[in-house]
């Protein structure tokens, strides 16, 4: 994920969102006294954001209409050179070089 966002440009909007303090540790032995402490500042390996902050930092960053919402895909023909043809069920294509499919466990979009 991280790799596809510096891809993307958007790095630095991402740090933003990132949720400090929720990797931290702190080893206490039984008398409570601090044996280990390693604060979180938000720049570890395994940051964590709100999902809809991250959803709608991604949106934000694609040209309008460049999700197309409610639409069923009845199928997806590989056209060579990258791009694939996605047919709807309301009889509309579109040609693309990137298709994402999120439509769930039986999806249409994925191999």
């Amino acid at each position: 994920g991280q790799p596809a966002l510096a891809a993307a440009g958007l790095t630095a909007e991402f740090r933003r969102l990132v949720l400090e303090g929720r990797q931290a540790m702190r080893l206490l032995d039984r008398s409570r006294e601090v044996l280990f402490e390693a604060p979180d500042d938000g720049t570890g390996d395994e940051p964590e954001v709100q999902r809809g902050e991250l959803r709608q930092m991604l949106l934000d960053s694609l040209p309008r209409g460049t999700v197309r919402w409610g639409r069923k895909v009845t199928g997806v023909r590989a056209l060579g050179d990258g791009r694939h043809e996605v047919a709807f069920a309301d009889g509309t294509t579109l040609v693309t070089r990137l298709l994402v499919g999120a439509d769930g466990a039986w999806s249409r979009v994925r191999p």
